[in-house]
């Protein structure tokens, strides 16, 4: 592997769909967090749906403009 190889900068599609997977990373963390911490029943902010609900509707965004 030569050093250009080694040090190019993701084009942007690499790095939009670095974003859409993290953003799909995030949504599965959040989700399994709320979860532990209900079945511990540990407080979980009010707002929680709504939190997870934008970001799922960002997602559909970002999906729908890759397409």
């Amino acid at each position: 592997m030569d050093r250009e190889t080694i040090w190019r900068r993701p084009s942007p599609d690499e790095r939009r769909q670095q974003v859409h997977d993290d953003l799909r990373r995030i949504i599965g963390f959040l989700t399994a967090i709320v979860a532990e911490a209900t079945h511990l029943r540990l407080p979980v902010p009010a707002n929680i749906s709504e939190i997870l609900d934008n970001l799922i509707a960002w997602q559909a965004q970002l999906t729908r403009a890759s397409e």
